[in-house]
């Protein structure tokens, strides 16, 4: 049997595929922890008469119209199940608080739910759906404690509801239409774990369906390879008018490791950081407070804090972030507003030192034949310079890291742009056309 996980707007799935997937007259299972979640914070809403959209209902509606004699079972816990399972889920959720705090104040720690790290889920749906109720600026604070307290108490009522309703039924196959949120995601993988499930990952920005072995891994690593080369001049869609992007032969500039260009990324926007593919922190917000700190020491080093594009359309909690985190600068760091300025004119002369944690500009920097230094990885056989330690990184950033390894050979160079033309061959032409 398949299983639908409804989250965000159900036009987010790729219906033209979905159909040839799931069917006509077949009957699918379908759960939404979103509604169970969020509906209990929307409940001040409900005094002002605002209505709380339900997915589970948005989206059962507009697959039926889209597939013929769809038969939908939608999965929720009920009155007896939360009482039933309360008492428990508050004392886990009160150690995962107690985990939590101290991920916030910027040290490591890990939150589960039988043996699966669920830290990097919850921190994003945190950052994404609490808008300025959930501040990750704010650190420790008693409204972010709290929060995360209620919110984990819901979460972990809903998990171990699926635990005991979903261990006897078969479910072969789970379709998502997001891979990094506690709302969808974690239950996937969760479904992974009872019941050996097959994860199918379907959103309307990719022309096929994607089969994910490890959903923990980027979706780059499931896109499939271009059997003929596609126009490299493409632009990716999600791309602003403002990012770096095709810039070409840049291996014969000289690079000028006194200058450092942080390619930030926007704090509130899919980040998933998994523990397993990052060794030195947990958030992007420690990751920019922790460089801005080691910026500071280091003052005969010129550093560039380049802002995400997206941050002044899309993510406008960011602008309070960076408003937080860029106070009183020493005179040797930059903060960069791309709307001001050409994306390429670092490259004009020499080459500025670029880091970044895991943004697309370790794929454009390596299709110019420059490596970046990142954080993490999310391209297949990357082969960006990635630090170890703490003071590994700190090195760099002061400059202290062998220059040759920062340009690519040939070979390494060929295959970021098979990589670039493999997405670009992936992407869904209906929806470029209609997001440009």
């Amino acid at each position: 049997m398949k299983l639908l996980i409804a989250f965000s707007d159900p036009e987010v799935f790729n219906i033209k595929v979905l159909k040839k997937f799931i069917s006509s007259n077949e009957k699918i299972l379908m759960i939404c922890p979103y509604d169970f979640i969020y509906s209990i914070f929307s409940l001040r809403n409900k005094l002002f008469n605002k209505p709380f959209d339900f997915f589970s209902k948005k989206t059962s509606e507009y697959l039926k119209k889209n597939i013929l004699d769809l038969e939908i079972k939608i999965e929720k816990p009920n009155l007896f199940h939360i009482i039933y399972f309360l008492p428990i889920s508050l004392i886990k959720s009160l150690i995962n608080t107690s985990k939590l705090t101290k991920i916030l104040r910027g040290n490591r720690s890990l939150l589960y739910f039988k043996g699966i790290d669920m830290t990097e889920y919850c921190l994003e749906s945190l950052q994404r759906y609490f808008g300025r109720k959930f501040l990750i600026a704010n650190e420790n604070s008693f409204q972010n404690i709290f929060l995360s307290f209620v919110y984990l108490v819901c979460l972990e009522i809903y998990l171990n509801w699926f635990f005991s309703n979903f261990k006897k039924k078969k479910i072969k196959e789970v379709i998502i239409n997001h891979e990094v949120y506690a709302e969808c995601a974690l239950f996937a993988e969760c479904s992974q774990k009872l019941n050996g499930s097959e994860i199918f990952f379907s959103q309307i920005a990719y022309r096929k369906l994607l089969k994910f072995s490890n959903i923990r891994k980027s979706v780059y690593n499931y896109i499939p390879h271009v059997e003929k080369n596609k126009d490299f001049e493409n632009v990716i869609n999600w791309y602003g008018n403002n990012s770096i992007t095709l810039n070409k032969n840049l291996k014969n500039k000289k690079i000028d490791p006194s200058k450092v260009l942080i390619v930030m990324h926007a704090f509130s926007d899919a980040g998933v950081i998994h523990s397993e593919t990052s060794p030195l922190f947990q958030s992007f917000y420690h990751w920019i407070k922790k460089t801005l700190e080691i910026a500071k020491s280091h003052k005969n080093q010129q550093f560039i804090f380049r802002i995400h594009p997206d941050t002044f359309e899309f993510f406008h909690n960011d602008r309070i972030i960076i408003s937080k985190l860029f106070k009183n600068l020493s005179k040797n760091i930059h903060v960069e507003d791309p709307r001001l300025v050409n994306p390429d004119h670092h490259f004009v002369e020499k080459l500025p030192l670029i880091v970044t944690f895991k943004g697309s500009i370790i794929l454009e920097m390596g299709c110019s034949g420059v490596n970046v230094v990142s954080l993490s990885s999310i391209f297949p056989g990357q082969c960006s310079i990635v630090p170890g330690t703490l003071e590994e990184y700190e090195n760099i950033l002061s400059g202290k890291l062998n220059l040759s390894k920062m340009y690519l050979n040939e070979m390494q160079i060929k295959n970021y742009e098979i990589q670039r033309n493999n997405i670009i061959d992936a992407l869904n032409s209906e929806f470029i056309r209609k997001n440009k």
